[in-house]
């Protein structure tokens, strides 16, 4: 599970644990060497909180305002230790930084390795956890910066001794104060089971100073234990009997659960858990408020990108996505100044560009999903002029890579500082073909570059994405990119196929289930899709017996949530293509294409579609030698003539027979008398005539199909391929039933 930032309490608040929770042995009990200290309670001038929520409960601290260098201003109860010199001589002296003021542990070494040791007696620090020392060091003018360690000696699980690390920082300046944090874990399953020693030494022999010595322990559970943690409220628990029943947090606005980030398990308080189930686990009390957004940012596909740089971009629809096509047209990142093809084209996905985007806080906001299709990827293996350029030359890439680069300012350069470039976990290899949907969580820092984290500001403006790294040629959909919060809830797509496999059909793919996501108002369901063999996935409903109506593209995230897959048998409401072959004679003569729609579709009582009335039908139709093996659908918006083009750039046009938002209704036959494929009252034919062929194209093929958009969605029926040729000569079969109309155009078409 992925270590995530919890909304927490602001204060710190004491730490209710008993002297004996950390499994430390008193002076009473320890076999201990004469000079030990036994830790007191809390002192009344302490200055500093006895929890720190990044590094957990204070156990050991000295400011030697108050105390010499052997004492210890605070140590948990209970506690025995030493603190003394090692291979040196210490004693309270005067801070050496006068502005600072104060009192110092002066260190004077006598040998090398020289330092001020701070030991734990009767067996050490033992309790599950991670332990941090943290002190400051000064080290005069005209000393050596280099050869200061922080030491820390454990003994392991046989008991023996070990130094399992020298941990060299060396400082950058001398007369200045820093400060050293160093923090190890240790558990039950670990190599080592206690910290017996720590130490700053220096390989030279010098005089230096240190001052707020403090050690931290941020406790695990261990067996039969459980660890509470809210905000600085850390609480070890001893579970009394085979169950435990989860208390009220001290906080309760907005309380959600009980979390442990291991094993993702959440209970709400008052629940009852075995103990076995939760034995040396750590729960978070998580708090989120359900009525704030669930998204921070979101770029649909259905709209231009904002600023575009080395593309043509087009909004098209392909498998009934809106998506921003982008295409780095051959050749077109030739620069002739450099002789060489760029492969960094981009688009630019902040305010300056459109004030559509807005910037979020990418604290709480920090999951991140791209959604996305690199339809083509061509190389080229030399760095020449586009018309210098071969077939030979050019190289498919099927594994072309992509980048995400997270914009810290909002101008054209906040993508990158200098020559750091803000990518989400480098680049990326991808392949061809499908879409595919890249998540990150940028509470992992590997997410991040480090030198400028995702979440070193407050502030974060957008997104340049370089989507297709390939130097010739490229076309990438763009579907999404979103960032969702952060949170501990999961949703989970339900393939929702049961009584499908009953009858014999085969789930070919299921959704993974979202996880780590936050609560809130508008969460944007995933753009992946389950495939249901011989089945059209429609959408996603929130109960399983959903129809069609029911589909939802967003969902009021309050909890863990379950969505179910809505399907359509394939083929068992979308236009049925008629196999006719017609001519339309007349003035404006040309070849028509029929189809034909049930009634009860087109009133919206069909079995698939119920409730639900068609948006619009009728045809889309293009030459076979412009498709180039496309399967045709649309791509961009037809025109006000009904012209487009299709995903892969194919020209087509499209006619209407009913648009319902328009009021337009073309029927061609209702009766069966003109196909004896209608019948009255139940169906109706609807047709397409190509008119205005050129003679030279006679011969060329046409493609036809017929559509339904439905639900936003759009289904397509069986594609018919015709010419104007090819009817003519089947026409001509049975000449003598031809109207003499008739016959004159075939014989026209026959001897173009």
């Amino acid at each position: 599970m992925k270590k995530r930032t919890i909304l927490s309490l602001a204060a710190a608040l004491l730490v209710s644990l008993n002297a004996g929770a950390f499994g430390l042995e008193t002076v009473e009990n320890a076999a201990e060497p004469t000079g030990a200290v036994t830790g007191t309670t809390l002192a009344d001038d302490i200055d500093i909180p006895l929890a720190d929520e990044k590094y957990g409960n204070l156990i050991w601290y000295n400011n030697y305002e108050t105390k010499n260098e052997h004492e210890a201003l605070y140590a948990q109860e209970g506690m025995s230790f030493i603190a003394s010199g090692n291979t040196a001589n210490t004693s309270v002296e005067a801070d050496p930084d006068t502005e600072k003021g104060g009192k110092a542990v002066k260190v004077n070494g006598q040998g090398a390795h020289g330092g001020y040791e701070l030991t734990f007696t009767g067996g050490g620090l033992t309790q599950p956890g991670t332990y941090t020392f943290i002190m400051d060091v000064y080290i005069p003018d005209g000393g050596t910066t280099g050869g200061m360690w922080l030491r820390y000696e454990t003994t392991k699980q046989d008991g023996s001794s070990s130094d399992p690390n020298y941990w060299d920082h060396p400082l950058k300046s001398t007369g200045k104060w820093y400060t050293w944090t160093q923090s190890m874990t240790i558990s039950a399953n670990d190599e080592y089971k206690a910290i017996n020693v720590y130490s700053v030494r220096s390989s030279s022999v010098q005089d230096y100073y240190v001052d707020n010595v403090r050690v931290y322990c941020n406790p695990m559970a261990g067996e039969g234990q459980i660890f509470l943690k809210e905000g600085a409220t850390q609480t070890l628990v001893t579970i009394n009997g085979n169950t435990y029943t989860f208390p009220e947090p001290i906080n309760k606005t907005d309380f959600i659960a009980w979390y442990n980030a291991e094993t993702g398990a959440k209970y709400a308080a008052g629940a009852t858990a075995d103990k076995a189930a939760i034995s040396g686990k750590t729960f978070t009390a998580f708090h989120q408020n359900a009525e704030a957004p669930a998204m921070g940012f979101s770029f649909e596909g259905g709209k231009s990108g904002a600023g575009v740089e080395g593309f043509t971009e087009s909004v098209i629809t392909d498998d009934n996505r809106s998506v921003l096509r982008l295409h780095m047209l051959p050749g077109g990142s030739w620069d002739a100044s450099s002789a060489n093809y760029k492969n960094d084209a981009r688009v630019w996905l902040i305010s300056a560009y459109d004030d559509t985007f807005t910037a979020f806080n990418p604290h709480e906001y920090n999951m991140v999903s791209y959604c996305y299709k690199i339809v083509k990827a061509v190389d080229t293996t030399k760095k020449v002029a586009p018309e210098e350029l071969t077939e030979s030359d050019l190289v498919a890439n099927e594994t072309p890579w992509f980048a995400i680069n997270y914009s810290l300012s909002n101008d054209y350069g906040g993508f990158h500082h200098g020559t750091t470039e803000h990518k989400i976990g480098g680049n990326h290899k991808t392949t061809v073909g499908d879409y595919q949907i890249f998540t990150a969580d940028m509470a992992v820092a590997a997410n991040s570059t480090a030198a400028y984290p995702w979440d070193s500001v407050d502030t974060m403006y957008g997104f340049v994405i370089q989507p297709n790294a390939s130097n010739y040629e490229s076309i990438t959909y763009i579907d999404y990119i979103r960032v969702y919060r952060d949170g501990i809830t999961t949703v989970t797509y339900d393939t929702n196929a049961a009584e499908y496999e009953e009858l014999g059909y085969t789930v070919q793919y299921d959704v993974p289930e979202e996880t780590g996501r936050g609560l809130g108002s508008g969460y944007l369901l995933t753009g992946d899709k389950p495939v249901l063999e011989g089945h059209t996935f429609v959408g996603w409903a929130l109960k399983p017996d959903a129809t069609p109506a029911d589909v939802v593209t967003s969902i009021d995230l309050t909890g863990d949530t379950t969505v179910y897959a809505v399907w359509v048998e394939e083929g068992t409401f979308v236009p049925r293509t008629i196999n006719k072959n017609s001519l339309r004679t007349g003035a404006v003569s040309g070849i028509r294409f029929a189809s034909i729609i049930n009634l009860s579709v087109k009133a919206g009582l069909s079995a698939a579609f119920e409730g639900v009335e068609p948006d619009e039908y009728g045809f889309i139709v293009s030459r076979k030698v412009l498709l180039n093996g496309e399967t045709l659908t649309f791509g961009t918006a037809p025109n006000e003539k009904g012209v487009g083009v299709t995903p892969n750039g194919a020209t087509y046009v499209s006619g209407v027979a009913f648009d319902k938002a328009k009021g337009i209704n073309r029927v061609y036959d209702n009766d069966g008398s003109k196909f004896s494929e209608v019948t009255a009252g139940k169906n109706e034919a609807f047709t397409a005539i190509l008119t205005g062929i050129p003679e030279e194209n006679y011969g060329d093929t046409l493609v036809a199909r017929p559509y339904l958009k439905i639900g936003g969605l759009y289904f397509y029926g069986r594609a018919r391929e015709m010419s104007m040729k090819s009817v003519a000569e089947d026409l001509k079969a049975n000449y003598d039933s031809l109207t003499d109309a008739e016959k004159e155009l075939v014989d026209k078409i026959l001897a173009a």
